[in-house]
């Protein structure tokens, strides 16, 4: 009683396959046969990414399917199995733990420090993989431990009465579990096979019945749905970076890609898209403006929500940069003049001021813009030395200078007077300069100039004296001194 194989590898039902399906629900008598049903819908698939020891795979769990939860299957067969990237598939069994490569039993299929049988490839006819598993390999599944399953092979279930490939209560048999690196994705998983199967109510067992489908299932990507990117600074004055800034990266899975973009021209990136968790640094250019200014830097990866690092940098710090002219000149007669101030920015102030009396600022002095006029009186120069003074706006200077006064010369006091009997007199000097000299004269041989007849500076004397009129008249006589005079009266002598 029971299942045979035949020599192509098909499980055949043998007359009393009957007796054997009742079997799986407990001895029964004279079972009572259930009429075929077309219920096999097709084979389906569930795709998921399973990270193990670090690596991402990608897991393909085929199951075949049936309109009714009343169903048993028995065995599959006439398969063919491949990936369309011809890629092998990936084990994790106890063959695999034993540096052997990895077998298709399920019954190889456990969990012990090394494997993971959530990244096994196996076939099975129902159940959950491991050593209690009862589904075995047909001899034409050979060598069971083939990269890729043979042709046309099949799987059984070797003990039909435990009820192992009996339908779950959505219709749904697991059949085989195909796993591949996830690194090689996208890539598609071609399934075609043939499967043995009765309808089962719990106490009767249907005649045998077959159904053959092929589906073409694309692996699993991981799902780029997770993204961290942190930079190191994101504050800068305006001399920009020194050196780059970086920025670390973090993605749902090594296998997930990032790139990064920015919305400026003056941030630069550098290395800037990758796979994994990874990096890429950024530099900021020295800002021109006097303007703050702001960008922003975009990491993306799949389907995770954008992250936007915003880039501040404070604006180039005002300054008045030039006067034009930077100098002007005036002779000591004074007047009036003007010069153009120049700032670096539409928004910069200035205030300026004169460090002298002389030069004073009648317009201008305050001001805000890219450029002004400041415009100021020069006031006559009384000495005979030359003079600068300087108008200072925000560090920037306009110098102007002044010619000196000619020489001027002052007698003081202007006139004098004496008796008859005559005497010593003096006259003070005075001059507008160090520089200036004076040479006295008298026009009189009775006046005489006894000292300070000439001399050099601010201030001097001229001292002199007056001989006795002997005359019978007044007289007068005159000291000049740079076409300034001093005159000196005298009066008459008394009738002899």
């Amino acid at each position: 009683m029971g299942l045979s194989l035949n020599t192509n590898g098909r499980s055949k039902w043998r007359g009393a396959s009957v007796s054997r399906l009742a079997a799986i629900v407990g001895a029964v008598a004279a079972p009572t046969m259930l009429a075929p049903a077309a219920d096999f819908t097709g084979f389906a698939a569930e795709t998921s990414v399973v990270s193990s020891g670090g690596v991402e795979y990608s897991v393909i769990d085929v199951y075949a399917e049936f309109a009714q939860s009343s169903v048993v299957v028995v065995n599959a067969y006439n398969s063919a199995i491949a990936n369309a990237g011809s890629m092998a598939f990936h084990h994790s069994d106890l063959y695999t733990l034993l540096s052997l490569p990895g077998s298709w039993s399920p019954g190889s299929t456990l969990t012990l420090p090394g494997l993971d049988p959530a990244v096994d490839s196996f076939v099975i006819i129902g159940g959950t993989p491991g050593s209690g598993n009862t589904t075995a390999l047909d001899p034409n599944f050979s060598p069971p431990n083939a990269l890729v399953p043979p042709a046309n092979s099949g799987w059984y279930n070797s003990n039909p009465p435990n009820a192992q490939g009996e339908a779950n209560a959505d219709g749904r048999v697991f059949i085989g579990r195909f796993v591949t690196a996830a690194s090689l994705t996208p890539d598609t998983l071609n399934f075609t096979a043939s499967v043995t199967f009765a309808d089962f109510d719990g106490s009767t067992v249907g005649s045998p019945q077959q159904g053959t489908d092929t589906i073409a299932v694309t692996y699993a990507a991981p799902a780029c749905d997770s993204l961290s990117a942190v930079a190191g600074s994101t504050n800068f004055d305006s001399d920009g970076t020194a050196s780059p800034v970086t920025v670390a990266v973090g993605v749902a899975s090594p296998l997930c890609g990032w790139s990064a973009s920015s919305d400026v021209a003056w941030i630069t990136l550098s290395a800037a898209s990758g796979t994994g968790d990874g990096s890429f640094t950024f530099s900021v250019d020295a800002n021109p403006v006097t303007v703050a200014r702001q960008g922003t830097i975009t990491v993306s990866s799949g389907t995770a929500t954008d992250v936007e690092i915003t880039i501040d940098q404070s604006a180039l710090p005002c300054a008045v940069t030039s006067f034009t002219p930077a100098t002007a000149g005036f002779t000591a007669v004074g007047g009036t003049g003007s010069t153009t101030i120049a700032t670096n920015g539409s928004n910069c102030s200035w205030s300026a001021s004169s460090d002298a009396a002389w030069l004073a600022i009648t317009s201008g002095a305050t001001g805000t813009g890219t450029s002004g006029t400041i415009a100021y009186t020069v006031a006559a120069n009384t000495v005979a030395a030359s003079r600068s003074a300087t108008i200072t706006a925000n560090g920037q200077t306009h110098v102007v200078t002044q010619a000196a006064a000619g020489c001027e010369v002052a007698l003081s006091p202007a006139t004098a007077s004496y008796d008859a009997t005559g005497g010593s007199g003096s006259v003070s000097v005075s001059t507008n300069g160090d520089v200036c000299s004076w040479s006295a004269t008298s026009d009189a041989a009775w006046l005489a100039i006894t000292s300070g007849a000439s001399g050099t500076g601010t201030s001097g004397t001229i001292a002199y004296t007056v001989a006795t009129n002997t005359a019978a008249a007044s007289r007068s006589a005159t000291i000049t001194a740079n076409g300034q005079t001093h005159v000196v009266t005298q009066a008459a002598a008394g009738c002899e």
